[in-house]
């Protein structure tokens, strides 16, 4: 009689292995949540870790969620998802915590940026409306 825990190649897994397993996919997906959930990402996926799936590619892992709101009375769920690099998950808390130091740190630098030629932007606009302005209503 066979196992029913045992795989198609013959090896046989007990429910210990099996929880073992299913404990550290758990801990990659919390893992995956943590990276997404910060800068460059900014998905905001608080509440999918019991939805969450997660798959590895090389170094790209991907992480999918159902988003799930009403809309006219009729529920709408869609999928959400995420890519990073897979060896993201790999390194330690401490590690982590600096790579996220230095994705906000850029993210805020490139925001700055962004602000800033915004306002350049906005003050020339202003330039060019009074010089119309002016033009248009001063006296001959």
């Amino acid at each position: 009689m066979t196992d029913p825990a045992e795989t198609q190649e013959g090896v046989s897994m007990t429910i210990s292995d099996t929880q073992l397993m299913c404990e550290r996919y758990q801990a990659l997906v919390s893992r995956a949540l943590e990276i997404i959930n910060k800068a460059p990402y900014w998905k905001f996926a608080y509440e999918a870790e019991e939805w969450a799936h997660l798959t590895i590619e090389g170094d790209v892992a991907t992480i999918a969620w159902p988003e799930a709101y009403i809309d006219y009375d009729s529920p709408i769920i869609e999928r959400e998802s995420c890519s990073f690099k897979a060896s993201l998950l790999l390194i330690t808390d401490k590690e982590l915590a600096i790579w996220k130091k230095e994705q906000f740190e850029i993210y805020e630098k490139a925001q700055k940026e962004r602000d800033a030629e915004v306002k350049v932007d906005k003050e020339t606009a202003e330039r060019a409306l009074y010089a119309r302005l002016k033009e248009r209503y001063s006296s001959p």
